[in-house]
């Protein structure tokens, strides 16, 4: 992604006392937001907040009006076999680098029960990765914090409020506990059980649910490189069983044979977060927020 050289590899240990304070006063306003840290009340504006969040100072800040040519239907096209977006999922996408983009997005930036879900911020993310647009997601980051106490499942922005402290010089002279829970990494592993990738030996290939699968890594395969996001996959049965012949059938002379095959799994939904770490309920119910527009 184009901006993000400094704002992808986030090392700080997340806080949990320190998140719970971020959230429960975070307010979403016109020009930015307005929340409070170690009992100082602070207001950011959208360029503020994403300095401080070390996205560089020449992103552009509303994806919504600042990618004019951007049209979903026609986006979603070009990088699936789908005629409109609708129900989009990762799998529908072809191009690996996509699938790959769009997994890490939902996994340590936009956290919720179902990262396979493609949704039109992240459409627009890729859309930007591909024409190599500066992008600062930060308004779409807000919108996604505030809708955390009413998601279930863990919070998942622990570092990055650390990261955001720490810029704004908050830490210093600070006896901040931090969390020391085992942290979870996202490998092979992870994209395995989700049926994405697969080594033989020492080659790996991407899958495409039971129609083939191609080696990586792929030169040919660039987001630059290619003039055509739908890769035609040479067919090779992956993971499937022989046909096999249904028992309770009951066989003619002239009857038609019916064979069955093993239908793939659906992909298991992967978090990352810290273990032990899961708040129900993170916001004052009795205080009023204002709300995105």
């Amino acid at each position: 992604m184009v901006g993000w050289t400094n704002f992808w590899n986030i090392t700080e240990l997340g806080s949990h006392l320190l998140t719970l304070e971020f959230l429960c006063t975070l307010q979403y306003y016109e020009g930015g937001i307005a929340f409070r840290m170690f009992k100082h009340d602070i207001m950011l504006s959208w360029r503020e907040l994403s300095d401080h969040l070390s996205f560089y100072s020449r992103c552009i800040l509303d994806i919504n009006s600042d990618l004019p040519n951007f049209e979903r239907h026609q986006f979603w096209r070009e990088k699936s076999r789908d005629e409109f977006y609708s129900q989009a999922q990762t799998s529908d996408m072809e191009h690996p680098t996509l699938r790959m983009i769009h997994k890490w997005l939902g996994y340590n930036l936009f956290h919720r029960d179902d990262i396979r879900k493609v949704r039109i911020g992240d459409l627009q993310l890729l859309y930007a990765a591909i024409n190599k647009v500066p992008t600062s997601p930060v308004t779409s980051l807000v919108s996604h914090w505030l809708s955390i106490p009413s998601l279930q499942g863990p919070v998942s922005c622990t570092s990055l409020i650390t990261h955001l402290a720490s810029n704004l010089n908050l830490l210093e002279n600070s006896s901040l506990e931090f969390i020391d829970e085992l942290r979870i990494y996202h490998g092979y592993d992870t994209f395995r059980q989700a049926r994405m990738l697969k080594k033989e030996g020492n080659i790996m290939y991407m899958l495409y649910d039971n129609k083939g699968k191609i080696r990586l890594p792929n030169l040919n395969l660039g987001l630059n490189v290619v003039q055509n996001y739908l890769i035609e996959i040479v067919v090779t049965l992956v993971n499937q069983r022989a046909p096999q012949r249904v028992a309770s059938e009951r066989m003619t002379t002239h009857q038609e044979r019916t064979w069955y095959g093993a239908d793939p799994e659906p992909e298991e939904a992967a978090h990352l977060h810290y273990c032990d770490y899961n708040p129900r309920v993170l916001r004052d119910p009795w205080v009023r927020h204002a709300q995105p527009q």
